[in-house]
């Protein structure tokens, strides 16, 4: 049987990897520099986050890398009573339309301009005509109430306006009763917004400008469906209010403590201590341990990843990968999964991971390059997630439910999640019988021994003749909270 490039092969004995001999590796100090990267885009991932925490309608970028960089999570509603601010509580994104350009935000600061209900970037929020009866009677568009300046009337006939929690633009007209003569306001229906929804919210992309809450699909976010507000699954419309971030500071401080933590390592070189001059040594003289040293490094961001033993075998000449569990830390993403217990996801490749960090693609849900498998009764199949799906849940004892955009709204379990025991080989289902259970949310963290890191990141530094990767502090006076650490280049 396959295993899993990053856990199986020290757990069950077989030695390294093919992947540690193959002989198009890129050089010793281009894949340091990678690394370095890697660490300078979670650094900047997570400053962008504290900049935006007060920012309308914002979604956080998740530190861990990867294609699913929104975190895709319901910010608070906040009540403006401005009538054109509004906020979506639940799923779904407003269009934006620009010069033949769609795009997509949770930003709900929308005001009349020459009109036409824009946002603060001049992009209009996307909408279709109604009849009286609030009947759809054309294609999506530009919402358009014009006030006339002589008469200060709506459309020249409506003395104001608001939105429903459906979506629905109404025209008021304050009318007097001929026979009562009281006063009396008619609602003339007049547009509908728009909401849109993706398989993999987290795949959306940043539009180009000043802001970061404006983005628009890509391959990873799969097409936009479009409906209605209150219609299946997608949210209800907050009028007067706006959606806050959803950044959380205190996760973010941690999870950027914890990056800054790993990044320790290659911050500092000093006098080589008897332990890494004999790490040095062997390094230079063993391709092998250097690739696992170095594959260790690469991987200290991986979630799930096993880490080579690189210390026990300078004492034992045996190189094999540690088989305790990280740590489990939250994420809030939807798309995030931890195992708790030791058995490993199953790929469609065969292989076997601990990686929870998913991607939504056509073909199913991926991790690492596989499809993550399933089992739709009692077949075994990739887990594969429709663009009409929303609200993805996976309880612990791994059943993935969904909710159908143009169904009854009701959540329904489409698969339970297939695993593999490490030690056996045997395949089951999450829950108390095969002793693991599916924690949604959060990732595993790697298991590495941060000790052992900086070993290996001076040493491996050495060699390719790099000086330290440095940190500096950063204090953040937005908030007035303590100083964060700052990766800087």
């Amino acid at each position: 049987m396959k295993q899993s490039r990053y856990l199986l092969a020290g757990l069950l004995g077989l030695g390294l990897l093919s992947s540690l001999f193959q002989p198009a590796t890129p050089p010793l100090r281009q894949q340091l520099l990678e690394i370095r990267e890697t660490y300078s885009r979670s650094g900047t991932r997570a400053q962008l986050n504290f900049k935006n925490q007060f920012t309308p309608g914002f979604k956080s970028r998740s530190q861990w890398g990867g294609p699913n960089d929104l975190v895709w999570t319901q910010g608070e509603i906040f009540k403006t009573q401005t009538p054109t601010n509004l906020a979506v509580n639940g799923v779904g994104c407003f269009g934006l339309h620009s010069e033949g350009k769609i795009a997509y935000t949770r930003d709900g600061r929308f005001s009349f301009q020459e009109g036409i209900l824009r946002n603060n970037d001049g992009w209009s929020l996307l909408g279709m005509p109604v009849d009286t009866k609030g009947n759809i009677i054309g294609e999506a568009g530009s919402i358009r109430l014009d006030l006339d300046p002589n008469t200060n009337l709506y459309g020249g006939r409506y003395t104001g306006f608001h939105f429903d929690e459906l979506g629905k633009l109404y025209g008021e007209a304050t009318l007097v009763d001929p026979v009562t003569g009281q006063q009396v306001t008619a609602s003339t229906p007049l547009f509908q917004v728009v909401l849109f929804q993706f398989p993999n919210f987290a795949g959306l992309q940043d539009q180009n400008g000043p802001t970061h809450n404006i983005w628009l699909a890509s391959a990873q976010s799969g097409r936009a469906v479009s409906g209605l507000p209150g219609q299946g699954a997608l949210g209800a419309i907050c009028p007067g209010s706006l959606e806050l971030s959803n950044v959380d500071f205190m996760q973010e401080g941690s999870t950027l403590q914890w990056v800054a933590s790993h990044w320790k390592a290659f911050s500092s070189r000093g006098p080589a201590s008897p332990v890494q001059q004999e790490l040095l040594n062997a390094l230079k003289g063993d391709s092998r341990l250097r690739q696992a040293a170095l594959d260790n490094l690469t991987h200290a961001l991986t979630p799930g990843y096993r880490s080579w033993d690189v210390l026990g075998y300078l004492h034992s000449g045996r190189l094999q990968r540690r088989t305790g569990p990280g740590t489990l830390m939250e994420t809030h993403n939807p798309t995030d999964l931890a195992l708790d217990g030791p058995a490993c996801f199953v790929l469609s490749n065969g292989e076997w991971t601990r990686n929870g960090r998913l991607s939504w693609t056509e073909k199913g849900l991926t991790s690492q390059g596989g499809l993550i498998m399933g089992y739709a009764g009692d077949q075994l199949e990739p887990v594969k997630i429709p663009a009409e799906a929303s609200n993805l849940e996976i309880t612990a004892r791994g059943e993935v439910r969904w909710t159908d955009l143009g169904g009854d709204g009701q959540s329904q379990t489409h698969y339970r999640l297939a695993l593999a025991d490490p030690q056996s080989g045997a395949h089951g289902k999450p829950g108390p019988a095969f002793g693991t259970h599916v924690c949604q949310g959060y990732l595993e963290t790697p298991n590495g021994d941060k000790y052992e890191e900086s070993l290996e990141a001076g040493a491996l530094l050495e060699l390719a003749g790099l000086p330290p990767f440095y940190t500096e502090e950063l204090r953040q006076p937005e908030t007035g909270q303590r100083p964060l650490p700052k990766l800087a280049f």
